[in-house]
């Protein structure tokens, strides 16, 4: 059983994916996911949401970003990077490496805020917060999709390199050339679609 958590930090890789909603509906949905505990941002949370806004490639999709930040701050607690936060993140960082693991230090700052506060962080990039311990984590991943993505360069939009590059695991998958070997062969079958390899 999980140990309880106080609240919820969520990571950039969740703001950013609800981007497209208005607060309101985006944090109806973290309730859903997360309960009744409380849901907030770490600094660097908005630092890379701000990033964003910047980078925007539009006009419209700048300021439908600028909207959407400034209200989920104006939702939800923003918490700041403390020296204690700072201190966490030297030991975590420090042990990491000593280990031979590499995180990105964007997600030792988020999961050190919410280790600190006894949080657990709610992400779609449990690749990176997986390998922090005792950082718990709720993971907000969606169904696995293909053919579909909410950007001007999505795959929707360029079918056949997407074809291509499917032909071409598919391809290695046959040949025996795929990370993961024999024992992750269904699941890798499966997510890159059973029929199309028999």
């Amino acid at each position: 059983m999980e140990p309880a958590c106080l609240g919820v930090i969520l990571d950039s890789s969740v703001v950013i994916e609800a981007e497209h909603l208005n607060v309101a509906q985006f944090l109806k949905q973290i309730v859903q996911r997360i309960g009744e505990m409380e849901a907030a941002l770490c600094a660097i949370t908005v630092a890379e949401s701000a990033h964003g806004i910047y980078r925007a490639d539009t006009s419209e999709r700048r300021k439908r970003r600028r909207i959407f930040l400034d209200e989920l701050k104006a939702a939800v607690p923003v918490y700041p990077i403390t020296d204690g936060t700072a201190e966490l993140v030297g030991k975590i960082g420090a042990e990491s490496s000593a280990a031979g693991i590499t995180i990105p230090f964007d997600d030792l700052l988020i999961a050190a805020s919410a280790l600190e506060r006894g949080y657990a962080v709610a992400t779609r990039n449990l690749r990176h917060f997986r390998r922090i311990p005792g950082l718990n984590l709720i993971s907000l991943l969606g169904p696995a999709t293909a053919l579909h993505r909410v950007h001007a360069a999505n795959s929707i939009h360029t079918v056949p390199p997407f074809l291509r590059n499917l032909r071409l695991l598919a391809e290695k998958e046959r040949a025996g050339r795929y990370p993961g070997g024999p024992a992750r062969r269904y699941d890798r079958r499966a997510y890159l679609g059973g029929p199309f390899f028999f």
